[in-house]
């Protein structure tokens, strides 16, 4: 063995000490700020403990047993990545026996997360560290954490429940859930399934092609739709935003304000029992239509209805300007 490889070998020792059971690394968390995880396919599943003075990696190796993943601190970095054969054959053998499903799990001292990968499974849960995920096809999970978090993720499965820390999700197509979550959020879906329920923030909703549901939320929901159809169910707060195709369909509750406009898609607005809010509709060549008792303005390039439904309850405002789209109120 040369004096080179010796000297190598002895440095990666000293940074990362590794247990006796095969495929295991525990890392001393002093001075490590980062884990960062990059590879192919995985599936990678990580939990914090607070209170833990180690971060405990399984599924990886150390540069002596020359598996698949290998653990490197770099830094203040503990890098997790793909071994670098220099044999093709080695390449060939370990991604054609290891390549699908292989299983990384990572517990220990919060730190911040990346993790970039081209297929596979991501699960996080109980994090107070900023978190990062970047992957092409596969499955995202969030649970039970406190940390801002971000998810890219061009098809598969998007799932984030009980956050409090600042959300961002980016995904192309596929399905996204979001449950319990108490943080503002950006959300962007091209021609994905969207489900957002119990929301209490600022959402910014940007969406495409996707059918999207928020329901039983709060705050201000600030929308850009094109072609789905999205449904608000039971919203208390401000919903501003547009439209060009798809339907809105909005039920709120007391002390809202809407401010909307429509290219072609319809809107309508279910408003709370015994509303007195202010109205203030618009539609160049789309219907009104508004409760009985209630006169429509119709002009020769526009129909309008500027007034107050005739409830006790005067805290709410309703702005509609629609195009060609129609205009509902009840």
């Amino acid at each position: 063995m040369s004096r080179n490889l010796v000297r190598t070998l002895f440095v990666l020792l000293s940074l990362v000490s590794v247990n006796l059971q095969a495929g295991v690394v525990e890392v001393p968390s002093d001075g490590v700020q980062r884990l960062i995880i990059r590879g192919l396919d995985a599936n990678v599943v990580i939990s914090s403990q607070p209170q833990a003075k180690t971060i405990r990696i399984s599924g990886v190796d150390d540069v002596l047993t020359a598996g698949l993943y290998i653990a490197e601190k770099k830094g203040t970095n503990l890098e997790i990545h793909l071994n670098e054969w220099t044999s093709k054959a080695d390449w060939n053998a370990q991604l054609g026996v290891k390549r699908n499903h292989h299983q990384i799990e990572i517990s220990g001292t919060p730190v911040a997360i990346e993790v970039y990968l081209r297929e596979g499974q991501v699960q996080l849960s109980h994090l107070s560290k900023e978190a990062r995920v970047v992957l092409v096809h596969g499955k995202v999970s969030s649970t039970d954490s406190s940390s801002p978090l971000e998810i890219f993720l061009h098809q598969g499965e998007v799932s984030v429940q009980n956050q409090t820390g600042r959300t961002k999700i980016d995904q192309y197509q596929g399905l996204t859930s979001v449950k319990n979550l108490q943080a503002d959020m950006d959300l962007s879906a091209f021609n994905s399934n969207v489900s957002i329920e119990k929301f209490r923030g600022l959402l910014n909703l940007i969406t495409q092609n996707s059918p999207t549901k928020v329901m039983q939320s709060g705050g201000t929901l600030q929308l850009e739709n094109g072609k789905g159809a999205l449904v608000i169910q039971q919203f208390q707060g401000r919903v501003d935003g547009s439209t060009q195709e798809g339907p809105l369909n909005i039920t709120l509750l007391s002390d809202s304000e809407t401010h909307l406009r429509s290219q072609s898609g319809r809107v309508q607005i279910q408003l709370p029992p015994a509303s007195g809010a202010a109205l203030n509709l618009v539609s160049n060549e789309g219907d009104i239509l508004i409760p009985e008792g209630l006169k429509i303005n119709r002009g020769a390039t526009e129909k309008s209805f500027r007034g107050r439904l005739r409830g006790e309850s005067q805290k709410a405002a309703v702005t509609v300007r629609s195009q060609e789209g129609v205009i509902i109120i009840k």
